[in-house]
């Protein structure tokens, strides 16, 4: 979405998915992409997933108003926060207009596993920018997998 793009609150729009959000997803979401993007982003994105239909891939048709009624947001806030979730990979827009009526089909995409994201040069970027170094390393240790020589018999970690 270009920043400069004006959301109205009579404009409709379709949320849409194209997969699920398993646990591997939300401790990406939680402890990679929020310091990225931000808490208001965070629970945006997560307000649109709420919105599928059980069993379904995609909601009803709703205002932005409605949304921005949901999230306790200004259209502003809306606005930027659609485009943090879009910049970072997590929402696709697609815009359509007539005469009488412009319709936004927002897209969510499934967080990528952390061990994908820690390995983007663009992505880790930003979250090192974002968080440090220290905790940067932290995250890194928290989503790298240990080689089962690291560990004795019972599964604890080896004094060295």
């Amino acid at each position: 979405m270009e920043k400069e793009r004006i959301l109205y609150g009579t404009d409709e729009l379709l949320i849409m998915s194209t997969g699920l959000i398993d646990r591997e997803s939300y401790q990406s979401l939680y402890h990679l992409y929020q310091p990225v993007i931000g808490v208001k982003a965070l629970a945006m994105y997560q307000t649109l997933w709420s919105e599928l239909k059980p069993g379904k891939m995609k909601s009803n048709y709703m205002s932005h108003s409605a949304l921005c009624e949901m999230l306790d947001y200004s259209i502003n806030e809306l606005t930027d926060c659609l485009f943090r979730l879009e910049a970072i990979g997590l929402v696709r827009t697609y815009k359509t207009k007539d005469e009488r009526l412009t319709q936004y089909v927002y897209q969510l995409r499934v967080p990528l596993a952390p061990h994908t994201f820690l390995n983007d040069g663009l992505l880790s970027s930003f979250l090192f920018y974002k968080v440090g170094e220290v905790r940067f390393k932290q995250l890194q240790g928290r989503f790298t997998i240990e080689s089962i020589a690291g560990r004795d018999h019972r599964g604890d970690e080896r004094l060295q």
